[in-house]
């Protein structure tokens, strides 16, 4: 599985510190548990961001593909964070389904 994103500094400080993160996971029908989690997606660094910046990034998933007829669908999240921030705080998501 082949994931694309873009990530873009529409603020006015240069960012610097991030990265590109996150999971592919099902839905699960099991009592108690609400997903069950496929693949933690390699982190990426993104470069520093200027003002007005954007960066495109890639990343590759070992998880297996979706099958047409598979009735639980395979969802994908991937988020943006600064990883020196005391809170970790995720500054962008993409949500994939």
């Amino acid at each position: 599985m082949f994931i694309e994103g873009k990530v873009k500094n529409i603020s006015n400080i240069t960012l610097e510190n991030l990265v590109a993160c996150g999971m592919v996971y099902k839905d699960c029908n099991e009592l108690g548990l609400c997903c069950w989690v496929q693949d933690i997606l390699p982190s990426k660094d993104i470069p520093q961001l200027l003002p007005g910046d954007a960066y495109t990034y890639n990343i590759t998933s070992e998880a297996f593909p979706q099958k047409e007829n598979d009735e639980v669908p395979i969802h994908v999240v991937v988020f943006v964070q600064d990883i020196k921030s005391p809170t970790k705080e995720v500054l962008q998501a993409l949500y994939v389904q």
